[in-house]
């Protein structure tokens, strides 16, 4: 049975309701996940701190997060050994990005015949699918495909989704605000689609109920709705105004099918209505995949003209890895993003990241070498004492972090993929 959160409802709108200590709300700590995925490899010696221990300098891919220094542990030294080919031949990217939270061997098919393994998000989304309205979020940057060859005989399933609901069972991730927005507030209804149409506002629907609430509420309580609506009618905003410019039909448009076009301000607007599911305990599990695995999308608004994968083939050419910098940088600068919208956020005196453990990281060392060692991993946030570069045993499998993650936040799972034992985070 769910525990379903206050809503106000009204002429076919339904609007969750942030946390408000007035309405005589169960204040508690409410542990979330927030999973992050980047491709095609990172530039490691702009990764990696310096020395192990104390994290005196963040390296300069991680210089967007000098606000958080004291929230981020920097983790090298973990493997996925199921992304390697173990036989199978080539599809490292395929392999890379459909292990990357299963540590399961995926069966090579390009068909319908597809086979992983349950995830660590999905493994999450099961124990909260009782008590909030969706067990998880899947979201991306990038449409991607479910069909099709697009890795040396492995499914573009495989290339395009890191959650998995079972073995058979991947889990597209939705790259559309709108419909995002859609599902956390309307839904496919009449009523949804008569607002979106007309381009009326789901605040209009609740005006008369949010006027009489905020007569129930205390001043802190109105002020914190007031954000929330206010919060609520800006992403409305910036949704509309991205629908509403002309869209050139170019081969990158057709590629990406991004919504809106320019990565950065997707990623945002993405990342805002994380912030709305997460503030309004509609989900407590998020994954957001920056970019698919092999995508080649290019970067014009940070100088970078070529495509990503392409440049992360890079033959040890000194202009190309510094390419490669900048991307790894900008999708930090993403992700850094998501800790200020989550930190913005209050709740029971504290911000929604004091109490969410994100994690960010790749399937594949370097993109020249499709390394599934050493692998580039942060983790942050609630819970965690943070400023540390922590060192591994070489080959220590990345499962044992996403158990560990899930111990964090009270979710006691059996071991999974190839995960062993719990790794101190300290």
């Amino acid at each position: 049975m769910i525990n379903r959160r206050k809503f106000i409802v009204g002429s076919g709108s339904l609007l969750g309701l942030p946390l408000l200590e007035s309405l005589g709300d169960i204040i508690e700590n409410k542990k979330r996940l927030v999973f992050v995925f980047s491709p095609n490899g990172m530039n490691m010696n702009s990764w990696t701190p310096k020395d192990v221990g104390v994290l005196n300098e963040l390296p300069p891919t991680l210089q967007p997060f000098n606000n958080y220094k004291d929230k981020i542990l920097i983790l090298s030294g973990l493997a996925q050994t199921k992304a390697r080919a173990n036989g199978d031949g080539g599809g490292d990217h395929a392999r890379s990005m459909s292990t990357y939270l299963t540590g399961v061997q995926i069966k090579k098919t390009d068909g319908k015949n597809i086979s992983g393994g349950i995830s660590a998000d999905q493994i999450a989304a099961k124990h909260y699918r009782s008590i909030t309205r969706f067990g998880s979020l899947e979201l991306g940057c990038e449409s991607g495909k479910q069909s099709g060859n697009c890795d040396s005989g492995y499914s573009c399933a495989y290339s395009s989704t890191i959650s998995w609901n079972s073995a058979t069972s991947p889990l597209p991730k939705d790259n559309n605000p709108r419909s995002i927005f859609e599902r956390i507030y309307g839904g496919n209804t009449p009523e949804s689609k008569e607002r979106i149409l007309y381009k009326k506002s789901i605040l209009d629907g609740v005006s008369r109920e949010v006027d009489l609430l905020n007569k129930d509420l205390s001043g802190s309580d109105k002020r914190k709705l007031e954000e929330y609506i206010n919060s609520v009618r800006d992403i409305e905003r910036r949704i509309e105004m991205e629908e509403s410019k002309p869209k050139e039909l170019s081969g990158q448009r057709e590629l990406y099918s991004d919504i809106p076009e320019f990565f950065d301000d997707h990623c945002k607007i993405l990342i805002d209505l994380i912030g709305l599911a997460l503030l309004t305990d509609s989900t407590r599990v998020v994954s957001l995949v920056l970019a698919d695995e092999g995508s080649n999308r290019p970067y014009p608004k940070i100088e970078v003209k070529e495509g990503h994968h392409e440049l992360s083939h890079h033959g040890n050419d000194i202009i190309k890895q510094e390419s490669i910098a900048k991307i790894n940088k900008h999708h930090s600068e993403q992700v850094a993003y998501l800790f200020d919208k989550l930190n913005s956020l209050q709740h029971n005196g504290s911000s929604i990241l004091d109490d969410t453990i994100i994690s960010y990281g790749c399937g594949i060392e370097d993109g020249n070498s499709h390394a599934h060692h050493n692998l580039p991993i942060m983790v942050g946030g609630g819970g965690l004492t943070g400023g540390k570069h922590i060192l591994y045993p070489n080959e220590t499998p990345l499962n044992n972090l996403w158990l560990s993650l899930l111990n964090s936040v009270n979710i006691k799972s059996d071991p999974f993929g190839d995960s062993s034992f719990l790794l101190s985070l300290a």
